[in-house]
């Protein structure tokens, strides 16, 4: 890390050096040789860090207009509409000897033609690419791709603009045309099936069509009247919403099925609900009978779980739900339920307030609904421990820090207090609290760690060096120090222990013989190995791929004058061996694809915003990107942002970018059945296309770099594919 450090100061120097020599002239030669030195320093002394070329695919995709098509007329007014989006006539449409006279030019490019017309000859001409369209005044011979076909009544100017009969033109392009003689309206509809099924979108609007499906059928909505949208899911085909009834005045669960609403819970307020067993959960409050319960959805029917539990905590742990069940008849019960939905009371008249989880072991402080007597349980999934303490020695169990405990070889392990007020080790039974045969050195344990069945103490010794010790015990057997060559000094002060992918890591403060710890260290371990690296402040969260677990750390820059605290990342392989992932580097946004780490945030070393990926080695994806939203779809993920002040869209690797869609401000990108296609919602920002500034829909195919307009102009909230 040092000398990662060192090179960041050289580069800065350089970069100092180069603006002084383009003053003297000679810019051309000084670039490339300030190019070629960065570039080998990087190359030799950064490994880790050296990008290994952006991989960025640049071609423009094609969109299509008319592959799902909406549009509303109505006889003798102006306006009309487009999916939704509401635009006008200059020429109202009018009936003339039975037919409707439409404007046509200032449709059809609404669905993606471009479209010519000579007022002196009369002559109108439209393509979209795939299809042709030429027609006349006063003729009633059109052809469309070259093939003849013949109006009822002939095309007319009026003011200057040509009106046609649009039934006729309209079919023979391939479009449906329907007319509701009651509002006068005439739709034309298109649809395509590109092979996605089916998916449903929805807005909060109340007294509006707020709930659309689409599939190869088209496009349609479904009003719920007088209903709020809260929020849909998805579960095994099915699509259930959370609405408000304003009617009924009361929260329920729908179900749609077949083109309908079915209630399947009424009066029912959800405060949690999550997948597990392959179902979809609902917790909630039945305002029927004034209880909590806990509902599961299988795709076809709700069916009952849990009645009368109000829980105050639920714990998804190892394929099972741990709860607190309090019923209306103020009895508590703490109550397991595992992935076949079997029941099962693990302890009557007791109640879970606090739990944590760590090594694969859940630990839950309990107490009783009488008396005072506090109960540590221990669950690894498949059993319960369960430890009281009331040794006179030991502190009460429900004061006891969860760091302080631990599980080793079977048997439960606490640091406690002994009676001339150091902290010692105590094997944890019921009703008592066993002391450790002393160990040799005295230790005063400030933090222990289980690791391969074996406790980890950290403590200071009770010489009188006070030095700081790392001693491993093994559990019915004998203490040891741990010498290690890389414990420098073997005066180590740790702060922080943690075990991530089955490798110790620690984290705190180490000195040379007897002084005072002050080197901010962080220490691996694993088979036996130690590794460490220096410098390391602070641990704010961690990520675990299949290749190692990355650690996002304040470190220190030693290099820069004051020796200044800043954000990176550390590596750390499956074998324990430590590395940097990315240095003075302020992440945003991250996501893990396979055995790498996909991140953007600030790059402080090149002073801009990046998005780069990391296994093995550093890539650098995407350059000058501030990204504003980020989704891990399937195998990659989709980003975001500005990018040279235009709003960009990629799909992103771990070893390439692709460009899919420029001037465009994403908001939703959701995977379909079919792994290539993908959905995409946001505002179109191209200015060279019709919908420039509405909210758009688009079917996407990667493998032909072509998207499929579905719908503009709504308002979507969420969206779910069936």
């Amino acid at each position: 890390m040092e000398d990662i450090n060192i090179i960041s100061r050289i580069i800065k120097i350089l970069l100092h050096l180069e603006g002084k020599y383009l003053e003297l002239g000679v810019e051309e030669l000084k670039k490339t040789v300030l190019f070629l030195l960065v570039f080998t320093i990087l190359l030799v002394q950064l490994p880790m860090a050296v990008t290994a070329g952006t991989t960025t695919d640049t071609k423009t995709a094609k969109v299509s207009h008319d592959g799902f098509v909406d549009i509303t007329l109505t006889t003798d007014d102006k306006k009309f509409v487009v999916h939704s989006l509401t635009k006008s006539f200059s020429v109202a449409p009018y009936i003339n000897q039975g037919q409707l006279f439409v404007q046509i030019d200032q449709i059809l490019p609404w669905i993606g033609y471009k479209v010519n017309f000579d007022n002196k000859t009369g002559l109108m001409t439209a393509s979209n690419g795939t299809s042709n369209l030429s027609l006349k005044d006063k003729s009633l011979q059109y052809k469309v791709n070259g093939k003849e076909f013949k109006f009822t009544k002939a095309p007319k100017i009026v003011s200057n603009k040509l009106t046609v009969p649009v039934s006729d033109v309209f079919k023979s392009l391939g479009y449906e045309v329907t007319y509701n003689s009651k509002t006068k309206t005439t739709k034309i509809l298109k649809s395509t099936d590109i092979g996605i099924g089916g998916f449903t979108f929805f807005n909060k609007q109340i007294n509006l069509p707020n709930f659309f499906t689409v599939d190869k059928k088209g496009i349609y909505s479904d009003m719920l009247s007088n209903t709020e949208i809260k929020d849909i899911y998805s579960q095994e085909g099915a699509i259930i919403l959370y609405v408000y009834d304003q009617a009924l005045r009361q929260n329920k669960l729908v179900k749609r099925e077949n083109g309908k609403f079915v209630d399947l819970k009424q009066n029912f307020d959800i405060v949690d609900t999550y997948i597990f067993g392959g179902c979809r959960v609902f917790y909630g409050y039945d305002n029927s009978d004034k209880k909590y319960k806990l509902y599961r959805f299988t795709g076809n029917n709700l069916s009952l779980v849990v009645g009368d539990c109000y829980s105050s905590v639920q714990v998804n742990f190892k394929d099972s739900i741990i709860l607190n069940k309090y019923d209306s008849n103020r009895n508590y019960t703490i109550v397991k339920i595992d992935p076949k939905w079997n029941v099962r009371q693990l302890y009557t008249n007791m109640t879970m307030t606090e739990y944590y989880i760590t090594d694969d072991w859940l630990y839950m402080k309990t107490r009783p609904q009488e008396g005072t007597k506090q109960y540590l349980l221990v669950s690894n999934g498949a059993s319960i421990m369960m430890v009281t303490c009331t040794d006179s020695n030991a502190k009460d169990l429900y004061s006891i820090d969860f760091d302080d405990v631990r599980v080793c070889g079977g048997k439960v392990y606490a640091i406690l207090q002994d009676d001339k007020k150091v902290r010692k080790l105590y094997q944890l039974d019921v009703d008592k609290a066993k002391k450790m045969p002393t160990d040799p050195y005295g230790l005063n344990v400030e933090v222990m760690e289980s690791y391969n069945g074996k406790l980890y103490l950290f403590g200071t010794d009770s010489s009188k060096q006070k030095l700081n010790r790392i001693v491993e015990y093994t559990p019915g057997g004998s203490y040891s120090t741990v010498n290690s060559g890389k414990l420098s000094g073997k005066n180590v002060k740790i702060a922080k222990t943690m075990v991530i992918n089955n490798t110790m890591i620690l984290l705190g403060k180490q000195a040379v013989g007897v002084e005072a710890p002050k080197e901010e260290v962080l220490y691996t371990f694993k088979t036996g190995t130690w590794n460490y690296a220096l410098d390391v402040k602070s641990i704010d969260s961690y990520i675990v791929t299949e290749k190692g677990v990355y650690l996002k750390v304040k470190d220190f820059d030693r290099a820069s004058a004051k020796s200044t605290t800043r954000n990176s990342v550390l590596f750390i392989n499956n074998s324990g061996s430590i590395s940097n992932a990315a240095i003075d580097f302020n992440i945003t946004n991250q996501s893990v694809v396979g055995d790498s780490l996909i991140f953007a945030g600030a790059n402080n070393i090149t002073n801009r915003y990046d998005i780069s990926s990391h296994d093995s080695k550093y890539r650098e994806l995407v350059t000058g990107i501030t990204v504003k939203y980020w989704n891990l779809v399937s195998d990659q993920v989709f980003a975001g942002g500005l990018q040279d002040k235009i709003q960009t869209l990629y799909s992103l690797t771990p070893k390439a970018s692709k460009l899919v869609k420029k001037d465009f401000e994403v908001k939703s990108v959701l995977a379909t059945k079919v792994p290539h296609i993908y959905l995409i919602y946001g505002i179109e920002g191209d200015k060279t296309s019709i919908y420039s500034g509405s909210k758009v829909l688009y079917s996407y195919n990667m493998q032909t770099n072509t998207f499929v307009l579905l719908t503009a102009g709504k308002d979507i909230e969420k969206i779910i594919s069936y």
